[in-house]
Order: C-alpha cells, then sequence, then structure tokens
C-alpha cells in the first residue's frame, strides 16, 4: 500500500513538472513583455549602476588584471614557446605529486567514506523490508 501510493504520488509530481514545459513551449521571447520605453529604461539604468571598483576590493582588481595580461603575454608565445611551457609544468606538477603521494597506512577517510554508505544501503534495506512486511500483514482477504 506504502509502496503504491509512493509510486502513484511520484507519477503524480511527474505529470505535474512536464505541464508548465509544454505550456511554456510556444511562449514569446522574454523581450517582447517589455515596452520599448521599458526596455530604454532598462537599459538606462544598467548603463548608470556603479563601476566594478565598487564591487571589488583593490586587491581582487590587481589579481584580475594580472591574469589578463598574464593571458595576454601566453597568447604572444610562438607555439614551440607554449610547448616548452607546457613540459615545464606538467614535470611540476609530477613533482609535486610525488612529493604529496600517502606514506602507505590506512585510509580512514576512505574507510569512514564506505562505512557511511553501507549503514545508508542497510538501513534502507531495512526499511523497505519493513515497510513490505507490513503493507502485506495489512491486506485482508475478500471473503472475511
Amino acid at each position: 500500500m506504502i509502496v503504491r501510493r509512493t509510486l502513484v504520488a511520484l507519477a503524480v509530481a511527474v505529470v505535474l513538472t512536464a505541464i508548465p514545459a509544454t505550456a511554456s513551449a510556444g511562449s514569446r521571447p522574454a523581450a517582447s513583455f517589455y515596452t520599448k520605453q521599458q526596455l530604454q529604461a532598462m537599459s538606462e539604468r544598467y548603463s548608470a549602476r556603479e563601476p566594478a571598483s565598487a564591487f571589488y576590493t583593490k586587491q581582487q582588481l590587481q589579481a584580475m588584471s594580472d591574469r589578463y595580461a598574464a593571458k595576454a603575454a601566453y597568447d604572444a608565445l610562438t607555439p614551440d614557446q607554449k610547448q616548452a611551457l607546457s613540459n615545464a609544468w606538467k614535470q611540476e606538477a609530477r613533482a609535486i605529486s610525488t612529493s604529496q603521494q600517502s606514506s602507505g597506512g590506512f585510509g580512514w577517510d576512505d574507510f569512514g567514506i564506505g562505512a557511511a554508505a553501507m549503514l545508508g544501503i542497510v538501513l534502507l534495506a531495512s526499511g523497505l523490508a519493513v515497510a513490505v512486511r507490513h503493507s502485506k500483514s495489512r491486506v485482508q482477504p475478500l471473503g472475511a
């Protein structure tokens, strides 16, 4: 009974979710909901907003500027220089990854994840078993 109710509720939810999607499939674009005057007013408000320096700290603006300059410098390199730089980065990444390898001890973090997953599976299975057993015990014979 519980399983049947759950499946019916799931089917109703799927149908109700599909209705707005089909209704909006043939709708007009968002820009057509506004008049030209409203669009002009929104454009003016957008252009009059505060500059980016009001939203970012000096350090953030400097970091963005540095990243932009680094990208421009990278784009100016020849393909051979880019390949050499890529090889150097790969060697450095290998050196870092080999120095950060674990000592070969027991991975307690992996054990915890596995134990939690197993506990969840056991609880889910036992809950389903109780629900099925409970629903079978409530079924009355037709002749009674």
